[in-house]
C-alpha cells in the first residue's frame, strides 16, 4: 500500500517560489495546447501565431521588412525569391515548464532540412524576440540557400555578422551598424595579416575565443570593404565582384580576393584598421514598403491544425515525447486525422516503439485515401509520407532481423518516394531525398546511388546543413575518414546549433 502524503513545507515553499518567479516574469496563463491560432502567408513566411491580431500583423509586418534588410546585407537582389518560406511559430510559452524551450531563449532559429523555421515563444517586440544573434542564424541560412556551393567561410560569415546589426524603425531599415563587440575584439587581438582569414575554409578545430576571433574579423573585412570608401557603390562592387569570382571557380585557392581588388594583402590590413579606428561611420537606410495591415488576412486555425503544428515543431526539437503528446491532443480534436496519425507514428519510432506502426500507416493513407486534391491536400500528402518514411527508417536501424530490416527499408523506400510524387513546390522534396540516401548508408555496394540521391537534396536546399552532416555519415561508413571529417568540420563551422555541432563533432579525430 502506498502511503498518501500531503507535500511537505520544503515542497510548499519550492512551489509558491516557482508560482512567483513565473508570475514576476509574466508566464504565460495558459499553456499553448489552450491558446488560438491564427495563420498568414507571405512571399517569405509562413506564419502561425496564438499572440493575437495586432502583435501578429506588426511580426509579420517587420519580418518582411528585416527579410528585405538581410537580403541587402547579403548583397541578394530584392526580388530574389526563396526556394521554400520560413516556417514561424509564435505563441506564448512562457509557462513554468516551458517544454520549448531552447537554452532558455525566448525565441531560436531550428535549422530544418526545407527551409527555416523560426519558433518566437515569448510576446513582445520584433527587436526583443529576434535579436542580433538569431539575425545572424537567419542569414547564414538566406546566403547559403541563394548559394549553388557553399560560399568561402569568411564571406558567408562576414555577411551574416553584418545583417546581425540591421535595425527597423517604422519600415525603415538601417544596415552597416557598427559591432561594438566585434570592433572591440578586433582592435584587441591586432594581427599583422588580417588576410589570413582569406584562406581559412573550417575552423572545427578552434576554441570558442578563436572562432569568435574569426567571426569578428570576417565581420570587419565585410563591413571595411562595403562602408570604407567614400563611395559605397564601390564597396558594394568589390564584394560582388568576389562572390561572383568564387561562384565561378571550382577551387577557392585558385581565387585571390587581393588580386581582385588590386591591394597587396599589407595593404588590406591597414585598410581595415584605418577604419575601424575611425570616429564615424556611415550606414545604409533604406525605405521599404511595409504591408497595410488591411492586405493581411488572418486566418482562425482549427485546434487539431495548431496542435499538428505544435507537434511539428517539438520533432525539429527532437522532443519526440512532447510531440506525441501534441499529436495525440490533434487527434483527440479530429480523430483520423491522416498527418497527425503519421506524426504519432513517427514520435513512436523515434522512441524505439514500432508497436502498431504498420497499423497507424494505414490509417493514415485510409483517411486521406487520395481524394482530397489541390495543392494543400498534395503538400500534406508529402508530410505525411516523409514522416511515415522516416518511421520505417527508424524501424529499420533497429529491427531484430535482417528480414525485418529489408522490410522496413522497402516500407521506407515506397513512403519517400510517394512523397516526392506529391512535392511540387520549389526546394520541397529535399528531405524525402535525404531519407532515401539515408537508405543507402552502410551498403557500399551502390555508394554512387547514395551520392546522386545526397545531391539531389543538396540542390534542393543547399542551405540545410543536416544535409551536408548525412553525407559526412555516408563517407563514414564507406570508411573514407578524411571526407567524412571534411564533410563534418563545414557543419561545424557554419551551424550555431548545438545538437547539429555535437552530432558533426563525432567524426572529427583528434579533437
Amino acid at each position: 500500500m502506498i502511503e498518501s502524503r500531503s507535500p511537505s513545507r520544503r515542497s510548499r515553499f519550492a512551489l509558491l517560489a516557482c508560482t512567483l518567479a513565473c508570475w514576476a516574469l509574466g508566464c504565460a496563463a495558459t499553456s499553448p495546447y489552450r491558446q488560438d491560432f491564427v495563420e498568414v502567408e507571405t512571399r517569405n513566411f509562413h506564419v502561425t501565431s496564438s499572440l493575437g491580431d495586432a502583435m501578429t500583423r506588426a511580426l509579420v509586418r517587420d519580418l518582411e521588412v528585416f527579410h528585405a534588410g538581410v537580403l541587402n546585407a547579403l548583397g541578394l537582389e530584392p526580388e530574389s525569391a526563396p526556394r521554400s518560406r520560413t516556417r514561424v511559430l509564435a505563441f506564448d510559452g512562457r509557462g513554468a515548464s516551458r517544454p520549448f524551450a531552447v537554452r532558455g531563449a525566448s525565441a531560436a532559429v531550428i535549422p530544418s532540412i526545407e527551409g527555416a523555421t523560426l519558433m518566437i515563444r515569448a510576446p513582445g517586440r520584433f527587436e526583443e524576440r529576434v535579436d542580433p544573434e538569431l539575425r545572424h542564424q537567419y542569414a547564414h541560412r538566406i546566403l547559403r540557400d541563394h548559394s549553388p556551393d557553399l560560399p568561402p567561410l569568411w564571406y558567408e560569415e562576414g555577411r551574416a555578422q553584418l545583417a546581425s546589426t540591421i535595425a527597423i524603425r517604422a519600415g525603415e531599415i538601417e544596415i552597416g551598424r557598427v559591432a561594438k563587440a566585434q570592433r572591440a575584439r578586433v582592435l584587441d587581438w591586432r594581427r599583422s595579416d588580417l588576410a589570413e582569414i582569406l584562406r581559412v575554409r573550417q575552423v572545427a578545430r578552434r576554441s570558442e575565443d578563436d572562432r569568435a576571433l574569426f567571426e569578428s574579423q570576417s565581420w570587419a573585412l565585410v563591413h571595411t570593404l562595403q562602408f570604407a570608401d567614400a563611395s559605397r557603390r564601390q564597396g558594394r562592387s568589390d564584394l560582388e565582384r568576389i562572390r561572383l569570382a568564387y561562384r565561378q571557380s571550382a577551387d577557392w585557392a585558385r581565387v585571390s580576393v587581393v588580386d581582385l581588388l588590386g591591394i597587396d594583402e599589407q595593404a588590406l590590413t591597414a585598410r581595415v584598421y584605418a577604419h575601424l579606428e575611425g570616429k564615424k561611420f556611415r550606414a545604409t537606410r533604406l525605405r521599404i514598403e511595409a504591408y497595410d495591415d488591411d492586405e493581411l488576412a488572418l486566418r482562425p486555425v482549427p485546434p487539431s491544425v495548431a496542435h499538428t503544428r505544435l507537434a511539428e515543431l517539438a520533432l525539429e526539437l527532437m522532443r519526440w515525447e512532447l510531440a506525441q503528446d501534441y499529436f495525440d491532443r490533434a487527434l483527440r480534436e479530429r480523430p483520423g486525422d491522416p498527418l497527425a496519425l503519421a506524426g504519432s507514428a513517427l514520435a513512436r519510432a523515434r522512441e524505439g516503439d514500432f508497436e502498431g506502426l504498420d497499423e497507424l500507416a494505414d490509417r493514415a493513407r485510409r483517411s486521406d485515401g487520395g481524394r482530397a486534391v489541390g495543392p494543400v491536400a498534395a503538400r500534406e500528402r508529402a508530410k505525411r509520407e516523409l514522416w511515415l518514411g522516416w518511421a520505417h527508417l527508424a524501424r529499420a536501424d533497429l529491427a531484430g532481423s535482417e528480414r525485418e530490416a529489408a522490410a522496413a527499408r522497402r516500407n521506407a523506400e515506397q513512403a519517400f518516394r510517394t512523397s516526392l510524387e506529391s512535392s511540387t513546390g520549389p526546394g520541397e522534396g529535399a528531405a524525402a531525398w535525404l531519407g532515401l540516401a539515408m537508405l543507402q548508408i552502410g551498403r557500399a555496394d551502390d555508394a554512387d546511388e547514395a551520392y546522386r540521391r545526397l545531391e539531389q537534396a543538396r540542390r534542393l536546399q543547399p542551405g540545410a546543413l543536416r544535409i551536408q552532416l548525412a553525407a559526412a555519415r555516408l563517407a563514414a561508413a564507406l570508411g573514407r575518414e578524411t571526407a567524412a571529417e571534411s564533410e563534418a568540420a563545414q557543419v561545424i563551422s557554419r551551424s550555431h546549433w548545438r545538437d547539429l555541432i555535437r552530432e558533426a563533432e563525432l567524426f572529427i579525430r583528434d579533437r
